[in-house]
């Protein structure tokens, strides 16, 4: 076995896999969609314009080990300059509030739940005491992380009828997160609005988000006088 690995190693060694960086620049017009220009760009730039499949598919010399020429994968990232201030790093898309934090998910309403045994959802029988058959939806621990690649101005927040302006919504989201800003962009700021309304399946992010947002007195406030569970 040992040697059969190490010919396996050696000839991932000698055949690596090609790898082709490809740059598409786009500019948006005035009244032009981003996101189709973005996508036309791409099929234009990386597919066969008979085929629509990536170049490179089921050919040759893009065989790697043996393995087959139709294992072609394409990797695609979007970066959005600045164009009213200077670009910075900070400023740069993705951008991530809350680091990836594990919690404990359900599959509500989606197909691994309506299997038994499936994703974590699992079906008892009728012999099961109490629940009579019923499906019990079991929960898996996952790791939840959000980023933002792209969206357009992020000015104020509206709760309970009232407005909020960024900056006090920043300083706000510090304490309801309990993760300090990380850039003071307010795409950034999107992002960690992303973490408190996204909360499908988990009753711990749902918890948190009633409690901030739902509630007769919930408000925005940047040092609010009881803490807000974060966990």
């Amino acid at each position: 076995k040992s040697s059969n690995n190490n010919n396996n190693n050696e000839q991932s060694l000698l055949h690596p896999p090609i790898l082709k960086g490809i740059r598409s620049r786009v500019v948006n017009a005035k009244r032009t969609d981003l996101s189709q220009k973005i996508k036309q760009t791409l099929i234009h730039d990386n597919c066969s314009p008979l085929t629509g499949n990536l170049r490179g598919y089921n050919k040759s010399e893009y065989t790697v080990n043996d393995g087959g020429g139709k294992l072609v994968r394409g990797f695609f990232g979007h970066t959005r300059f600045a164009t009213s201030s200077k670009a910075s790093f900070e400023g740069t898309h993705p951008h991530q509030w809350s680091g990836r934090r594990e919690y404990r998910m359900y599959s509500f309403g989606s197909a691994s739940s309506s299997l038994g045994g499936v994703g974590g959802g699992r079906k008892r029988s009728n012999n099961d005491n109490g629940n009579n058959g019923m499906r019990v939806v079991e929960p898996r621990v996952v790791g939840v992380e959000n980023y933002i690649t792209h969206n357009g101005d992020f000015e104020f927040y509206r709760v309970r009828d009232k407005y909020y302006d960024v900056m006090l919504v920043q300083g706000w989201l510090e304490n309801v997160l309990e993760t300090p800003m990380p850039a003071t962009v307010d795409s950034a700021a999107i992002a960690g609005m992303i973490d408190l309304l996204r909360t499908q399946g988990s009753f711990a992010l749902s918890l948190r988000y009633a409690l901030c947002l739902t509630l007769s007195n919930s408000k925005v406030e940047s040092d609010p006088a009881v803490p807000y569970p974060t966990r």
